[in-house]
């Protein structure tokens, strides 16, 4: 019987289109790209209108023999192929191996029955714009680093690589080091935050913060912003002029606000909220993402647009009356905030918004089902009234100071809206609610009232924030830098970290005295102290030694290159390609004549390996030479007593080649130190970036210590191992995550560490379960319930604003 082939991109939707089409059809898949420039020389002819030279993937050529095998037999071809630029390009390439002379091209936003048959009866042609459009990127990308990177290895070290876009992020990471260094090589400057407790007669105390006043608006109300005072002199001459003070309500009047709903997502918003929400790296996302896609319970991932289909706004708007109520439905279109959109998609959202949750089976594991939930309430959230709150504005004056006041400020929900589905906290989050000022009586204007204390507390001016995951993918966003593509941004954050050119570490901060001035409506002001930590940082990304380097080499001998608004307006000629209004060719011919020219010039400069980055410190006592160099991972030391036995360690900060010493060089070829063995394991004292640590014995059975410094023995890390095995009830191993099994003040509970994440997460034990007699299955069931707990929480609460 003569069938029908179909071509589709991943092998995960073979089984669910084959469901949709029935026998008279043949679904395939291409697994990705199957063609590509070769791998070992440039693949592209310059002189040629930049013409690329293709062909077929090494570990494609099987799947190409097989699609070759079922066209041979088929009665038509449908390459449907994903309907982005790298579908385009994948559909075009199976054109070519296959001799198609007019291809058949489908697309769906979603893998629905109705969706596919729709595509079938309406096939169109192959987008040559949108293949040109990704042949000008793949085409670029492969020029920069094919030609940048041995003018790395020639000026800075061999086996190093640049991109056209991870090295503009990785200047992005740089730039942010540079700030965060400069904020703290100089004083860091503080004030004094002051809040105070007031009451009514016999009435609860409630808290104020204090306020500059600007003016008197035509009601007399104070007008003004949040304020803290310079200097601590200043702020014991606020406090004093308080003890003299009478403290009454000036105004309490109501404001109406409202909270708008949120717009579908895009491929962007959408890692950055399931990071923030869910804890998933962007890779994660889009893995997830993708299996969600192919199982048909999401439309197309990749899209940078916000509008819904007349079809699915619709579906909304009957959702949201039946269940909800006709108050609780608001039409809202979304206009895109950038140019960039990316063609006509939809945004991400279900594909049948009457499905709430999908349920763990085949490919659909918890990660997906969560991700779901996370899609389908953005989706229905954003067809959904505002939340409407009543804020209530408290103004205290001071009878003596007429320049400051207090003020509160009360939020009451009145009207849930939106936030009747979309009111998500991170799965990590704290659930204790903040019971501040809630449920105050309201004072009314003119009434005198008591102070319990006023509080002023040294604040530090903080530092700028590294990126995480989350911010850097808002900062490269379309909307903002227009940098690559929401859809590369895993490769991009993947690739600078495999290349050490930055990675996600914790930042410890630096430890400050912070003072707190207290006055408790007595003739004294009382003056404590405490530590605060300014800077500390979890998770974030930090450049390494070696991104530094490389970064400023590029940055100086090809400032157009690592550019930001250079970078964009590729991305703009990129996006103009695929609408058909510049030639491929030509954006090319304009970016190589610039970029070239400046190739030549760094080309011809002298060798900068031997002076900037090679140092000789001196000789160690058998007289070898103790070298600082550019390794591979960064700078290091070297002690070489032949060609090929080397003694090396790393030049950590904030030691560099230029600053380090002899001495210093010879103390960090110390480490590291065998102390000894326990149960025939060794025992090594070792130094890394955050300090001393103790590893005894290798592999996957290696247990870690922490320790505060160098000098201890065999016999303290046996007593700190024989106090950790009195406190733990057990430990277990899973790929990157360790659970250890401790009893706390609350009862047994499960600390879950994954090391690839950095997440930590503290999970009560059930009752019921004794912990001496649990298994890592029986953890992993604890752990797996935990997960699938809801966290959801309405916003009907006073609070501070």
């Amino acid at each position: 019987m003569v069938k029908n082939l179909v071509i589709v991109e991943s092998p995960g939707k073979i089984k669910k289109i084959q469901s949709y089409l029935g026998s008279n059809y043949i679904v395939l898949a291409s697994v990705g790209h199957i063609m590509d420039l070769p791998p070992k020389t440039l693949g592209i002819d310059i002189e040629n209108d930049f013409k690329p030279r293709y062909e077929v993937l090494s570990g494609k050529r099987d799947i190409v023999k097989k699609l070759k095998q079922a066209y041979k037999t088929a009665d038509d071809v449908l390459i449907a192929t994903d309907r982005d630029r790298e579908g385009e390009m994948i559909g075009w390439n199976i054109a070519e191996v296959l001799g198609l002379k007019d291809p058949k091209r489908i697309v769906f936003d979603s893998i629905t029955k109705t969706e596919l048959l729709n595509a079938i009866k309406n096939p169109r042609k192959i987008d040559h714009n949108m293949v040109n459009a990704q042949k000008a990127r793949r085409v670029l990308d492969r020029i920069v680093g094919y030609k940048l990177s041995p003018v790395l290895w020639r000026h800075v070290q061999k086996g190093l690589s640049a991109g056209r876009v991870q090295s503009v992020v990785v200047r992005l990471i740089v730039e942010k080091e540079n700030e965060i260094n400069n904020f703290f090589s100089m004083d860091i400057p503080s004030s004094f935050k002051f809040h105070g407790l007031f009451r009514e007669s016999n009435e609860k105390f409630f808290k104020s913060e204090l306020y500059i006043l600007k003016k008197k608006d035509k009601d007399n109300r104070f007008v003004g912003g949040k304020s803290s005072i310079e200097g601590e002199r200043e702020a014991r001459k606020f406090l004093l002029t308080c003890m003299n003070s009478e403290f009454k309500i000036h105004d309490v009047f109501d404001k109406q606000s409202i909270r708008n709903s949120p717009a579908p997502f895009t491929t962007s918003t959408l890692q950055q909220e399931a990071s923030r929400k869910l804890g998933f790296s962007v890779k994660t996302t889009m893995q997830t993402a993708q299996n969600l896609y192919n199982a048909g319970h999401i439309t197309y991932m990749r899209t940078d647009a916000t509008n819904l289909s007349k079809e699915a706004m619709g579906s909304i708007k009957k959702f949201i009356n039946e269940k909800y109520g006709n108050k609780f439905y608001k039409e809202t279109y979304y206009k895109p905030k950038s140019k960039n959109v990316q063609e006509a998609h939809e945004a991400c959202r279900p594909s049948n918004v009457f499905v709430e949750f999908v349920k763990e089976e085949g490919a659909i594991s918890n990660k997906e089902v969560r991700l779901y939930n996370l899609i389908w309430r953005r989706t229905i959230a954003s067809q959904m009234a505002p939340a409407e709150f009543k804020i209530t504005n408290i103004q205290i004056s001071i009878s003596k100071n007429s320049k400051y006041y207090f003020a509160t400020v009360l939020e009451n929900l009145v009207f849930e809206g939106y936030l009747k589905v979309y009111n998500m906290k991170a799965e990590n989050e704290d659930e204790i609610e903040n019971e501040e000022n809630k449920g105050i009586k309201v004072p009314k204007k003119g009434t005198n009232l008591e102070v319990d204390k006023i509080v002023g507390k040294e604040e530090f001016k903080k530092p700028p924030s590294r990126f995480s995951e989350a911010s850097l993918v808002d900062k490269l966003d379309p909307k903002n830098l227009n940098i690559g593509r929401p859809s590369t941004y895993a490769t991009i954050i993947s690739t600078i970290q495999d290349r050490n050119y930055a990675k996600f570490k914790d930042i410890e901060g630096v430890e400050k005295d912070s003072k707190q001035l207290c006055w408790n409506n007595k003739s004294k002001i009382d003056e404590t102290s405490e530590k605060v930590i300014i800077g500390q940082e979890k998770n974030k990304l930090v450049p390494t030694s070696l991104g530094e380097v490389v970064n400023n080499f590029l940055t100086k001998n090809f400032p157009k290159i690592m550019d930001y608004k250079f970078t964009s307006n590729m991305e703009d000629s990129l996006d103009d390609i695929a609408d058909n209004k510049k030639d491929w060719v030509n954006v090319m011919k304009n970016f190589y004549k610039e970029f070239s020219s400046q190739l030549d010039i760094v080309s011809k400069e002298p060798l900068l390996i031997e002076d900037k980055f090679t140092k000789i410190l001196g000789k160690n006592e058998k007289g070898i030479e103790i070298i600082a160099t550019m390794g591979k991972y960064g700078p290091m030391i070297k002690e070489c007593e032949t060609k090929t036995k080397c003694n090396i360690a790393p030049i950590k900060k904030p030691l560099t080649i230029d600053t380090i010493t002899l001495e210093q060089a010879m103390k960090l070829l110390e480490y590291p130190k065998i102390l000894g063995y326990i149960d025939k394991k060794t025992v090594s004292l070792k130094k890394g970036e955050y300090g001393f640590y103790v590893t005894i014995g290798k592999g996957k059975t290696q247990t870690k210590i922490s320790i505060e410094n160098e000098n201890i023995s065999l016999e303290d890390i046996k007593k700190i191992l024989e106090e950790r095995a009195k406190k733990s009830l057990g430990e277990f191993k899973k790929d990157t995550k360790t659970y250890l099994v401790l009893e706390g003040p609350y009862g047994a509970y499960i600390k879950m560490n994954d090391s690839k994440t950095k997440k930590k997460y503290n999970i009560k034990l059930p009752e019921k379960e004794d912990p001496k007699t649990l298994t890592l299955d029986k953890v992993l069931e604890i752990v797996d319930l935990y997960f699938k707990k809801p966290r959801y929480k309405k916003n009907n609460k006073s609070k501070k604003s």
